[in-house]
């Protein structure tokens, strides 16, 4: 909790500027982009709606180049992403002078089901879980276990690659 409370005060200190220049003309704040910093977004928003009377838009259309391309064609005043700013980005966009503010990281954990630990599975190297993650590991046994049950690996479609 502690952890969101900084995240969502650094956020404020972020947007709060932007947000008092908004008051003035009553225009709308938008923001697109990334699913994975939406919440302390949404959150920090939901704070200035109640407490500033801000109109404040957030949307994740689109994930983190959705967010970043919203910003390059000014579409929004804030593009949320969780993925460093590529120079393809700053090319698409040659007249936007982006700026980068990091208010968190972002962690993966893997975890594996019971049989497959059962199977001898209790650690992976990178390399292993890059290879999980490619498609280059059909089954368990290619990685240490003893059985040769699927390996499943998820991921959303608008995750930055």
């Amino acid at each position: 909790m502690k952890s969101l409370n900084h995240r969502l005060r650094a956020m404020l200190g972020l947007a709060l500027p932007v947000c008092c220049a908004l008051s003035v003309s009553a225009a709308a704040l938008r923001i697109n982009g990334s699913t994975t910093v939406n919440l302390p977004v949404a959150e920090a928003a939901e704070i200035l709606r109640a407490e500033k009377g801000l109109h404040i838009t957030v949307d994740t259309q689109g994930g983190s180049s959705g967010g970043i391309s919203m910003l390059g064609d000014g579409q929004v005043e804030i593009g949320m992403s969780s993925k460093p700013l590529a120079e393809v980005d700053r090319a698409k966009f040659p007249k936007v002078a982006f700026k980068e503010i990091r208010i968190g990281e972002d962690a993966v954990a893997m975890i594996v089901s019971k049989d497959v630990w059962e199977g001898g599975i209790h650690s992976l190297t990178k390399t292993q879980i890059r290879d999980i993650y490619e498609g280059k590991v059909a089954n368990w046994k290619q990685v240490g276990a003893s059985n040769n049950g699927s390996v499943w690996r998820g991921r959303s479609q608008s995750s930055p690659k």
